[in-house]
């Protein structure tokens, strides 16, 4: 019988992958995500290993290592496994993509949209030129599901190549500079994230950061480091830090003029990093759940975001080039093409 474990989506998909491919090395789960898998579910390398040993020790995987040599793991799929994955695959879900995408953080942040349509597009190009060459050499038995998705990443993809055209304006992409280190610290894109919500509200705690990064759907940030960041930069003097002389004793941060200057710095800097997406209602149509009831549950939340950003763009006013304005129309162009996939999906099953 299996352990009472928490499992999470990361679970599920490694259990997903392990029943697709059959008996897997973690190595293996990570040459499939990296084929396909991980351009609609981001996930750490290190958890394709740590995560398959926590299935098998609760029960939804069996381990095999080999007797000699490298001593690999392999992995195959228990019952219970299979009966968790079955029924995981039978829950539509409500969530819509979480995203990470750097150049829309900066866009928004300030940077000028020009120079950062220059360094998208060529990596905008690449990765629509992979979709077509993939479904040009799509296997005619692959299931309906695989060619739809991969067409969807091709409408994406063109959409971005043309939102980038218009922002770039002909501008010559540059090297990238890197991550910027100072004072001994590596800043993140989190850490500037962080940099510019503490500037934005002059004095802030981790809990009124919480609840200002709840609201921003192309950057997502674990809420823990909502509270460890904002602590680390204080330390290497990007922040300010103001402890209440009693009660809870919080902590209201500050910027800096070096964490002031580090903002600009990197926000005068082109981005050339790749987006991550996490998209469960996309992991769950791959391994094979109920496309349209995936879809009747998805098309309605995809529409009322799309309703959301339309009234939001009407609201904007002020410059046609401004870097708000620039992310709300990759959004709305992103809640479109997947409003109409969902639609597409939901007649195509009538």
């Amino acid at each position: 019988m299996p352990s009472e474990i928490r499992l999470t989506p990361t679970s599920y998909i490694v259990l997903g992958l392990i029943e697709f491919a059959g008996e897997s090395t973690p190595y293996d789960l990570k040459q499939m995500v990296g084929e396909g898998l991980g351009q609609v579910w981001s996930i750490h390398h290190a958890q394709l290993y740590s995560e398959p040993e926590r299935l098998a020790k609760a029960g939804f995987l069996h381990e095999r290592r080999e007797p000699g040599g490298r001593r690999r793991r392999y992995y195959k799929i228990t019952k219970a496994g299979s009966e968790a994955l079955s029924a995981w695959l039978v829950e539509p879900t409500t969530e819509l993509t979480k995203a990470r995408v750097p150049s829309m953080l900066k866009l928004v942040l300030g940077s000028d949209p020009k120079q950062l349509g220059a360094a998208q597009l060529p990596a905008r190009q690449a990765r629509l030129d992979e979709y077509e060459e993939r479904l040009a050499n799509l296997d005619p038995s692959a299931p309906r599901i695989l060619r739809l998705l991969t067409e969807l990443g091709i409408e994406q993809q063109q959409e971005m190549v043309r939102y980038w055209t218009k922002l770039a304006g002909g501008e010559r992409p540059r090297q990238s500079p890197g991550t910027a280190k100072s004072n001994q610290i590596s800043l993140t894109p989190n850490s500037y994230f962080v940099l510019h919500l503490v500037k934005s509200l002059g004095e802030a705690t981790p809990y009124q950061l919480k609840r200002v990064a709840a609201v921003w759907d192309f950057w997502t940030m674990p809420h823990a480091q909502l509270y460890s960041e904002p602590e680390r930069l204080a330390k290497a003097g990007f922040l300010r830090e103001r402890r209440e002389p009693g009660g809870r004793r919080r902590r209201y941060y500050k910027i800096t003029r070096v964490g002031a200057k580090a903002l600009r710095k990197w926000l005068a800097e082109p981005e050339f990093s790749a987006d991550e997406l996490r998209d469960l209602a996309v992991v769950k149509l791959l391994f094979g759940a109920d496309p349209k009831r995936l879809a009747e549950v998805q098309l309605p939340i995809h529409r009322e975001r799309l309703a959301e950003y339309e009234i939001l763009l009407e609201s904007l006013g002020g410059d046609e080039s401004s870097g708000p304005r620039a992310a709300l129309e990759a959004g709305i162009a992103h809640e479109r093409i997947f409003a109409g996939f969902w639609q597409r999906l939901i007649e195509d099953e009538g």
